[in-house]
């Protein structure tokens, strides 16, 4: 390959259009019952019968990234030593 040969860049126009049609979607076991119950305690429980109460009173979705929402604390240390270590012309800026 010469040094002068050009270099294709993906791009929206070449990029395959089953990746641009993709869309996301939780989907499985886990995220159907989470919604029943939610749905469940959107009506008020305990519903009918009795025997079918549930043992909480709100749903948490831990299966979909969001850790804060399990109160993690965010990675923000992580994050700033990364951006430093990116762009060190932010260890000029004294805040």
């Amino acid at each position: 390959m010469s040094s002068t040969a050009s270099l294709k860049s993906l791009n929206i126009n070449n990029i395959n259009p089953h990746v641009k049609a993709a869309k996301y979607a939780v989907r499985g076991e886990l995220a159907t019952r989470s919604e029943e119950y939610r749905a469940k305690l959107a009506k008020g429980h305990p519903p009918t019968p009795p025997d079918e109460s549930l043992p909480f009173d709100k749903v948490i979705s831990a299966n979909i990234g969001n850790p804060q929402q399990l109160d993690q604390k965010p990675i923000t240390f992580f994050r700033q030593v990364l951006s430093i270590l990116e762009y060190p012309r932010l260890l000029e800026n004294e805040q």
